[in-house]
């Protein structure tokens, strides 16, 4: 056993389910660990967890046990948790809210290491810098990492080919609320990776405005709404329409 490193970042497999788990069963897979010339990707069960300390996603000295082993390439549903999580927006899909990652939440179950949650608002950012005593001051609002959507380019991509992937549960009315608080393209890739019959209905419950442009991006079009069905219902965001 000996030093390698530096702990870069940890990997999550979002198509993995660990069997008796109470949540979405996605444990840690594999850690970056790197010193100031390579980087190396390495599986999870290499790593002794009592080099890191405490569970966050930060630089932090690790050992490894066993030899060094070649590094690999990340599985086809497997995210970068410092990359393509921290730092990045992401959509709570129960809240109906866009919020930017400050923290990862990561607990030890049954000898794995699972991501719950992730931390938003501005206590996790003031905690990063320091100040921790002005950070037990502001309110702490964390989403389940089962009632969340990344929109990261990999973890965008990643979550619509995994059918694990909180979005593949949403009814349309949900549908209607995550696309409404996307960016129009990743709309239309959600649109596309559910099935056609939910994807209508939740376009038919999508804001006018919104509605329109998803069918000029998805190739097809759709009636000019008279002006009475454009006013009603309108809000800032283009939320879904209310009755």
């Amino acid at each position: 056993m000996g030093d390698l490193g530096a702990l870069c970042d940890l990997t999550v497999r979002l198509g993995t389910v660990q069997p008796g788990s109470a949540v979405a069963g996605q444990a840690i897979e594999g850690a970056v660990v790197g010193s100031r010339s390579t980087n190396t990707l390495v599986g999870w069960d290499l790593i002794d967890p009592t080099s890191i300390g405490d569970h966050r996603t930060r630089r932090a000295p690790v050992r490894l046990i066993g030899a060094i082993p070649p590094t690999r390439s990340l599985f086809d549903d497997e995210i970068l948790l410092g990359r393509d999580v921290l730092d990045t927006q992401i959509v709570d899909i129960v809240g109906h809210r866009v919020n930017r990652v400050g923290d990862v939440i990561l607990e030890s179950r049954d000898g794995h290491l699972v991501p719950v949650g992730v931390e938003v608002g501005p206590a996790s950012l003031v905690r990063r810098l320091g100040l921790r005593r002005s950070a037990d001051h502001l309110a702490e609002h964390v989403v389940a990492w089962t009632d969340l959507h990344l929109t990261s380019a990999r973890g965008h991509t990643v979550q619509l080919a995994t059918s694990a992937a909180a979005l593949h549960r949403l009814d349309a009315g949900e549908l209607a609320e995550l696309i409404a608080r996307l960016p129009p393209t990743h709309a239309v890739d959600v649109l596309s990776a559910v099935p056609p019959e939910r994807a209508r209905e939740a376009l038919h419950l999508s804001h006018p405005h919104l509605r329109r442009r998803l069918h000029r991006l998805l190739g097809s079009t759709e009636p000019a709404a008279p002006r009475w069905q454009r006013l009603r219902g309108w809000d800032r965001r283009h939320g879904p329409v209310r009755p």
